[in-house]
C-alpha cells in the first residue's frame, strides 16, 4: 500500500539522513532567554522603526516559531535609524535585489529577504520565518541546484511541514528543532 510504503520511506529519511545532516550548526547567534510558566521566551532584538513590517515580523515569529507552551520569540524592536549603529545580536531586515532571500555566513544577523517579496505578506512572513532558521545556524534541508542539460533550476522540498525544507502553507518549525534552539542559542 502505497501509504505505508511512503511511512516507512520517510521515516528511513528522517533516520539515514535529516536527523544526522540537518542538526543546529556551530555558527548562528545567541539571545537572551527566560522561563515564563514553563514556556521559553527569546528576548530577539529586530531593528525595525516601520510599523507594518513590524507587525508582519510579530506575526512570522508568532505563526512559525511560536510552539504554545514550549516556546516564543518576543521581538524588543529597536530604532537604530537615530544612531546609524546596532548590536551585532541584533537582527536586521534588509531587502535585496537578489532574487533568492538568504542569510551569510559572514553576518548571521542580517535576514536578506528578496525584493519581489514586498507586496506579498505571506511570502514575507515565511521567507523571514525560514531565513530566522539560519541566524540559529540551522542548515536549508531541501534540495536545489542548477541542470545545465535542461536548462533549469531543480529545487525538491524533502519535508513540507518542516519550515526549514520548505515553504508550504503548513510547514512550521518542529519540536525536536525548537529544542535545539531553545539548548543551543539561548543564553
Amino acid at each position: 500500500d502505497r501509504a505505508a510504503t511512503y511511512a516507512r520511506l520517510m521515516e528511513r529519511f528522517e533516520s539515514e539522513i535529516e536527523g544526522p545532516n540537518f542538526q543546529l550548526g556551530e555558527q548562528g547567534l545567541r539571545f537572551q532567554c527566560r522561563r515564563d510558566l514553563g514556556e521559553t521566551v527569546m528576548l530577539m532584538p529586530i531593528a525595525e522603526s516601520n510599523a507594518a513590517r513590524r507587525e508582519w515580523i510579530k506575526e512570522a515569529l508568532d505563526k512559525y516559531w511560536g510552539k504554545s507552551g514550549l516556546f516564543r520569540i518576543e521581538p524588543e524592536f529597536v530604532n537604530t535609524k537615530r544612531t546609524g549603529r546596532r548590536r551585532p545580536t541584533t537582527v536586521q531586515v534588509e531587502f535585496t535585489s537578489s532574487p533568492i532571500s538568504h542569510v551569510t555566513d559572514g553576518d548571521r544577523s542580517v535576514v536578506h529577504l528578496t525584493s519581489s517579496l514586498k507586496d506579498d505578506r505571506f511570502g514575507l512572513m515565511i521567507n523571514f520565518a525560514h531565513e530566522l532558521g539560519h541566524v540559529f545556524g540551522l542548515p536549508d534541508c531541501y534540495v536545489e541546484f542548477y541542470d545545465p542539460s535542461a536548462q533549469e533550476h531543480v529545487y525538491y522540498e524533502i519535508d513540507r511541514s518542516n519550515l526549514m525544507c520548505g515553504l508550504a502553507l503548513e510547514s512550521r518549525i518542529p519540536p525536536e528543532t525548537l529544542k535545539q534552539v531553545i539548548d543551543g542559542r539561548c543564553l
